[in-house]
């Protein structure tokens, strides 16, 4: 018995001793590894944290149709976790890391399709067959796909407890962040799902019915979709209502309303996975107003139709239809939207589809694919207007739409193609006008094939035809260039000899890897070249090639030339370009057949280096060189553009001398502008460095004739002797020496501008010349400048006599002073006025005032001066303040007109906003007018005669000048005339505008006589005169006295001069036809004949009231009868006026008679 009762204890404590190694942390990890390794799971390490957890990582587990990894599981040890389940009743759970869950197909379903269904079913039964043995868990966050769906997921603070599973999803595509729970039990499956935002419902029910038989599902889904349908939806519902199994579903219900989306499912719907079918007949219609809708800049509606057809009613399962109109999309106008088709599964067929975006722009395709093997059959045709070309931000070059079309056919994602762009008119800058058509073919975007012509409006031609293709892998794409010709109307093509491979690295920018090599060959050039990116090397090479073929692309007219020969080797294009150049240019024409070029040289880290440079006419060198300029130049890439840079202590070296002797003038005279620069010799000497430079430059030219190029006026102008010395320093560049001669006349310039600004200005790559002057100084002097020299190229009425000299200072901030002289400069006398001698005009520039000094004239014997200033602070509109002054300086010659006046006028304008001034005095003196004036003369009136104002000038901007002119004089005018004399004397004022004068003013006689036949009449009193209220007449006040025999005449004439009123009176009173034979007679008998002819003698060969002469005023008629003695009789007939004339006649008695004829009425 106590034999047993050891025996018990001692097995007891071997029991407590083998369990206690078995749950120990050293055992366990041990036999645990081999228990799940089993059941497909593994772990990379597993260690004891005591007696509490195990903890594994990296663990894999792969079964079927899942494949998890989980970096970090906490797992309790046994003893805690008994401890807690029995003790305290809160058995310890296990805790885990991140999680990576893929539910892919089971190794059975490989190479066969599975369905999301049967990954749902393969997940459940794992899950199923894990969970009896899985204490509670909780883990941080699991990534979840499920492949056949492409759902992807993350799941957060996941917990598992017995047949209970609960997470939160991250959103997947539209659906939003949702509370996931799981609930396993015998037979079915069952989950609900709810949006896990506050304040939106969406909810979700589900279940799987997998126990015996074919498996069933069943999805009830009632949201309130809230963001997931717009940013800003207040109100929108969801119901949606799913139910099959293994093979067919149904969609027994569909509804969606929100504010801007309305769709309605009609009747239930059935679809059989394995035979691709529909069965039922219903329609979905959809309603969506883009302008309600709030994530993108829309408006308008679109309408969306699909009706399914009952079985055996048609040949396709089904219908669909998309249009809508007037729509708008991110400010885009779309016209029309049409989109009409049907299936026929596995084909669906789109009949109609169409894009019209306006009355230009269209886009149209039909075709069919086949959705099962994933190939498409269609073609297509679209145009694009020229707006819209540059609203899709490409190269706007045309004026009309781009048309064409293309098809389409094969398996995606590869589908075969070819295409064709209509024939088509470009415009480009800098280039004649442009036309072009292509066409191209290809498959998928792996390979394309384009041919294409273009030609240019000056003759140019251009066919091309190349490949592109993209491999599978790798970033880089290649283009073939199978053919080219570059061809002209009138000239040899260039034609592509072997075709030409060229490789482009893709990435955020494209980058040239390598091309070449290339030839093109005509019958007598040649062009070639390569190019490697990976090792930075390539050349370009040619021979006898005719700038005319590449003219023809370009709106310039290159010079007559011939590359005889050029070749560029680049040696590496990083950092800088590293290369050698030998270039050869010869002439073409019969102008320059015989002028060559040729220059050698090379660039590498030391800068650009000329070995040689030599010009040669008919193989004499006129010019030769060599030099060396620290300069790197860095070419274009990673989307530059290219630029340069200087070495700074990089030395600068090289000559340059160049001379055109007579000879070679003599022996090629057919080379153009060679006369130009006739007797000329350079010499250029270079060194130091950029940053402190030293060059000379010395040219000397015998003759320079380019002046007739600047215009036509001064040709056969010619600089002579010229002379030009520069240097150049850190400090200064400095003009030594620029002097030339123009007909024995001399300018001399000389200056400097700081070296640092003409560095900044060639850094810059432009010349700011605005600038350049603002730190220069110079000075230009002028000597002896003769008119005399220069008679073809001064005005008419100058005379060739003077002398032009001065100088012309510039000081730094465009300062300018300096004096001009002209002296004893003439002007030719004209009709009007006498010649204008002994012109003398001193002029000062102080910055931007020009003081006119003793600037003076002689006008006969008179002197005139000039003397004020203008202000050319704003050139365009100068301030001045000019007076004139002078004593007896005549104003107006003519043969029976002299006017004198003394001159005190200024010319005044202190404001650019207010017109100029012409003011001051004008004292007229001295003056004779001398007239011929018949009182019995032809009737005189103002008709032809000028009327006020007498001038106008509309040319501006004198026509806007002010006028304050005062003309006065007393007694200023003697008038003489065979029959009238009168001492004239004048008040008027001048005001208005140069456009619009205003005369105001009279001219009377202080006295005056008027000599008729028969006695003289005395002026008392007369007037011509313009008052304000009648600016445009002349008014008429003269009043006149006289006596002969007992008779008291007087004569009054008013009026104006269009209309002058004359009356006669006499005392004792007489009739006008005795008072004018009185005047005409000095009797009211005959016996004043004598004086009427003695009158007529005064006036004899002068015209009578300025019109006529007495020639034109006699007539004569002989022969009208015959006298008693046999004789022919004569009439002498002389018009006194329009009623009144002699006849003086031998009669038909033989009697000689004198009548004083007067006509009362006229016909």
């Amino acid at each position: 018995m106590r034999i047993r009762l050891v025996s018990l204890v001692v097995f007891g404590v071997l029991i407590l001793v083998g369990a206690f190694l078995l749950l120990s942390p050293l055992w366990l990890p041990v036999a645990g590894a081999s228990f799940a390794k089993r059941h497909g799971i593994e772990w990379k390490t597993a260690q004891a944290d005591g007696y509490s957890t195990i903890t594994l990582a990296d663990l894999r587990y792969k079964g079927g149709a899942i494949e998890a990894e989980l970096d970090l599981l906490k797992v309790p040890q046994p003893f805690p976790w008994l401890k807690g389940l029995f003790v305290s009743g809160r058995p310890a759970l296990m805790t885990a890391g991140n999680l990576k869950l893929l539910i892919g197909q089971s190794d059975a379903g490989k190479g066969s399709s599975v369905s999301l269904l049967d990954q749902i079913m393969e997940t459940e039964r794992v899950l199923k067959k894990l969970l009896p043995y899985v204490p509670a868990i909780e883990m941080e966050s699991a990534n979840l796909r499920i492949e056949a769906s492409g759902i992807e997921t993350t799941l957060r603070e996941l917990r598992l407890k017995d047949d209970a599973f609960a997470a939160t999803s991250s959103p997947v595509d539209l659906l939003p962040a949702m509370t996931l729970r799981l609930f396993l039990a015998e037979g079915r499956t069952y989950m609900a799902a709810r949006n896990a935002l506050d304040g939106d419902e969406f909810l979700l029910r589900a279940f799987l019915k997998s126990g015996g038989g074919s498996p069933e599902f069943l999805v009830n889904a009632r949201a309130g979709l809230g963001e997931l349908i717009g940013p800003t939806e207040k109100e929108s519902r969801l119901i949606l209502k799913l139910a099959g199994g293994p093979e067919s579903f149904s969609l027994q219900e569909f509804q969606i309303r929100s504010s801007w989306l309305v769709g309605d499912l009609s009747n239930p719907v059935n679809f059989n996975y394995a035979s691709k079918t529909f069965a039922g007949s219903a329609e979905l219609e959809l309603v969506a107003d883009l302008g309600m809708q709030g994530w993108i800049p829309s408006s308008g509606i679109i309408k969306a139709r699909v009706t399914v057809l009952p079985p055996g009613l048609e040949e396709t399962d089904l219908r669909f239809s998309l249009n809508g109109k007037k729509l708008v999309f991110q400010d885009i106008p779309i016209a029309e939207l049409l989109c009409t088709g049907s299936l026929d599964y596995p084909v669906l067929y789109v009949s109609n589809s169409r894009l019209r975006l306006d009355e230009d722009s269209t886009l149209s395709i039909e075709g069919n694919g086949n959705i099962d093997k994933r190939e498409l059959d269609g073609r297509a045709s679209f145009a694009l207007s020229p707006a819209w070309l540059e609203r899709l931000s490409l190269p706007v070059l045309v004026n009309e739409p781009v048309s064409g079309g293309f098809e389409f056919s094969g398996p995606l994602p590869s589908p075969r193609h070819s295409g064709w762009l209509d024939s088509l008119a470009l415009t480009v800058e800098g280039m004649p006008a442009l036309t072009t058509h292509f066409t191209w073919q290809g498959t998928g975007l792996e390979s394309v094939s384009l041919e294409g012509q273009l030609e240019s409006g000056k003759g140019g031609q251009l066919e091309l035809g190349l490949r592109v293709e993209k491999p599978e892998e790798g970033d880089r794409i290649a283009v073939f260039l199978d053919k080219a010709t570059l061809g002209h109307s009138d000239f040899p093509a260039y034609i592509l000899q072997s075709p030409v491979s060229a490789y482009f690295r893709m990435g955020e920018q494209t980058v040239l890897d390598s091309i070449g090599p290339v030839e093109l060959k005509s019958p007598k050039g040649r062009l070639a070249g390569h190019y490697n990116l990976d090792t930075m090397t390539g050349s370009i090479s040619g021979d006898h090639l005719d700038l005319n073929v590449f003219e023809a692309w370009t709106l310039k007219e290159f010079p007559p030339l011939i590359i005889d020969g050029f070749e560029f080797s680049v040696e590496t294009v990083s950092p800088h370009l590293q290369a050698s150049f030998d270039l050869s240019l010869r002439g073409t024409d019969a102008l320059v057949d015989d002028l060559s070029l040729h220059g050698v040289g090379h660039i590498d880290a030391s800068g650009l280096e000329l070995s040689l440079l030599e010009g040669l006419v008919g193989g004499t060198r006129f010019c030769s060189g060599r030099g060396r300029i620290p300069l790197l130049i860095h070419p274009a890439g990673n989307g530059g553009s290219g630029s340069y840079s200087l070495i700074r202590d990089g030395a600068l070296a090289g000559n340059l001398t160049a001379e055109i002797s007579g000879d070679l003038l003599d022996d090629f005279p057919q080379i153009p502008f060679l006369d130009l620069f006739q007797g000329s010799r350079l010499d250029l000497g270079l060194g130091g460095t950029i940053e402190s430079p030293d060059a000379a430059l010395e040219m000397t030219l015998q003759r320079l004739d380019v002046l007739g190029m600047v215009s036509d006026k001064l040709d056969g102008l010619v600089f002579e002797n010229v002379e030009l010395a520069l240097t150049l320093n850190p400090q200064l560049l400095e003009i030594q020496t620029l002097q030339a001669t123009i007909n024995n006349g001399r300018v001399d310039i000389g200056g400097s501008v700081p070296t640092e600004y003409v560095q900044e200005q060639l850094e810059a790559g432009r010349f700011d010349w605005r600038m350049l002057l603002e730190r220069a100084v110079l000075v230009a002097s002028l000597k002896d400048f003769r008119a005399a020299e220069f008679p073809s190229y001064l005005p008419a009425y100058l005379r060739p006599k003077g002398v032009l000299g001065g100088s012309i200072e510039l000081g730094q901030g465009l300062a300018f002073s300096g004096n001009l002289e002209l002296t004893g400069f003439g002007l030719r006398p004209t009709l009007y006025s006498q010649p204008v001698e002994q012109i003398q005009l001193g002029l000062r520039i102080d910055n931007t005032i020009l003081h006119i000094n003793q600037a003076s004239a002689m006008l006969g014997d008179s002197l005139v001066n000039l003397a004020g200033h203008i202000d050319f602070n704003d050139f365009v509109d100068p301030l001045y303040s000019i007076r004139l002054t002078g004593k007896r300086v005549p104003l107006l010659r003519t043969t029976d007109l002299l006017l004198l006046s003394d001159l005190d006028l200024k010319l005044e304008q202190h404001d650019a906003k207010t017109p100029a001034i012409l003011s001051g005095d004008m004292h007229l003196r001295d003056g004779v007018l001398l007239m011929d004036i018949d009182p019995l003369g032809a009737r005189t009136s103002g008709k032809g005669l000028p009327k006020p104002p007498f001038f106008s000038i509309t040319t501006n901007p004198f026509a806007g000048w002010n006028l304050d002119v005062s003309l006065s004089g007393e007694n200023a005018v003697r008038f003489k005339s065979q029959f009238m004399n009168a001492l004239l004397s004048v008040r008027a004022d001048l005001s208005g505008t140069l456009e619009n004068p205003v005369w105001v003013g009279e001219v009377r006689t202080t006295e005056g006589r008027i000599a008729f036949p028969g006695t003289n009449l005395t002026v008392s009193h007369g007037e011509f005169y313009i008052t304000r209220e009648q600016q445009d007449t002349i008014q008429l006040n003269v009043n006149t006295i006289g006596q002969t025999a007992s008779y008291v005449i007087s004569m009054r004439i008013g009026g104006n001069v269009e209309d002058p009123q004359v009356s006669f009176a006499s005392t004792p009173a007489l009739s006008n036809a005795q008072i004018f034979q009185l005047l005409a007679t000095g009797s009211l008998d005959r016996s004043g004949v004598g004086s009427f002819g003695m009158y007529l003698g005064r006036g004899m060969f002068a015209p009578g009231g300025g019109r006529e002469g007495l020639l034109d005023r006699i007539s004569v008629e002989v022969g009208r009868d015959i006298s008693e003695s046999g004789l022919n009789t004569i009439d002498v007939f002389y018009d006194l006026s329009d009623r009144f004339r002699l006849h003086g006649q031998y009669d038909k008695y033989d009697a000689q008679n004198l009548d004083l004829e007067w006509e009362v009425f006229s016909k």
